[in-house]
């Protein structure tokens, strides 16, 4: 079996560690009940091998990211990031009966920014969407996810039904603020610092009837150049 971690607690919030080829089935688990089980017993060795992979990348770019090292910037599409985090936590949504409901823009602009980071928080918001839903009847678990541009960005609303916000959505991006018992309050916190040194913005607002809207927005690649 191999295993890969982030060591020190601020590491662990966002990603906790890696198990690819152990035991079946194979897991891959990232801190804060974002995903766990991402191989099912019976997943094809490509699935596995690909997502084994992509989850290294997550690991060596957020060990450079939380050591403030330079981001890898580069014009990209926002549309194929959001196709990639969700095949890559499609079997998280499965095992947790979360339905989605994915629309994306086709004439959303490319943005500037690193690729893997910005993965990195969309899974975490997908991740706490997903937890806030948790106690939830099992055909009451609604997840949507749509692009959009506003102005001179392109964003991403994530909508649940779950638990909702604190009476300040502020609150949520305290660092220690949590609602888990396993939590250390971190993961929105430091998706938050993401976002904001890519020059965007995350945002918390409550969704209607009940739950959670994050939006998720950053500046076009054409108004960077």
């Amino acid at each position: 079996m191999t295993t890969a971690s982030a060591a020190g607690a601020g590491r662990n919030t966002i990603l906790r560690g890696v198990r690819p080829y152990g035991e079946d089935p194979v897991d891959i688990v990232i801190a804060d009940g974002v995903i766990t089980e991402l191989a099912a017993p019976g997943s094809g060795a490509g699935d596995i091998i690909d997502a084994d992979a992509r989850a290294g990348q997550v690991i060596r770019r957020l060990r450079g990211l939380l050591k403030r090292s330079a981001p890898q910037r580069k014009s990209l599409s926002l549309n194929e990031t959001v196709q990639a985090v969700v095949q890559f936590v499609r079997p998280d949504l499965v095992r947790r009966g979360v339905t989605l409901d994915l629309r994306l823009d086709p004439g959303l602009g490319d943005v500037f920014a690193d690729r893997v980071a910005i993965e990195q928080v969309l899974i975490n918001v997908i991740g706490n969407a997903c937890d806030a839903m948790a106690g939830n009847a099992d055909d009451d678990r609604a997840l949507a996810i749509a692009t959009f541009a506003d102005a001179a960005t392109a964003c991403v609303r994530i909508d649940d039904v779950g638990s909702g916000l604190p009476a300040d959505p502020e609150q949520a991006f305290a660092a220690f603020y949590t609602t888990k018992p396993e939590g250390l309050g971190m993961g929105l916190a430091i998706s938050r610092s993401i976002v904001a040194a890519h020059g965007g913005s995350l945002a918390a607002a409550p969704n209607r009837p009940r739950g959670a809207v994050f939006t998720i927005c950053l500046p076009l690649a054409s108004a960077a150049a």
